[in-house]
């Protein structure tokens, strides 16, 4: 989620095993949360902050990650996160 809160989600090709990287949907700019998010047949199940290049963590990018996605339309509840480290 970008700094003026804008949701970008990219599509990770499994059979090449990379999807592109989240800093070049972001253009490099500044972050409120990153990560990566499973989503299956429209239905959001899991959600992390695993993020090589913004490293985001903590209460905030939590927040910030699960109220962008709600305000797209995601149902929030029951949606497992895990948080890595600095």
């Amino acid at each position: 989620m970008t700094e003026n809160n804008t949701l970008i989600v990219g599509e990770e090709d499994i059979s090449i095993g990379s999807g592109g990287h989240h800093h070049d949907l972001a253009r490099g700019g500044p972050v409120q949360a990153a990560g990566q998010a499973s989503i299956h047949d429209g239905k959001w199940l899991a959600l992390n902050n695993a993020s090589g290049h913004y490293k985001p963590y903590g209460p905030s990018a939590k927040a910030a990650a699960l109220n962008a996605f709600r305000k797209a339309g995601f149902q929030a509840e029951n949606i497992e996160y895990t948080e890595y480290g600095p």
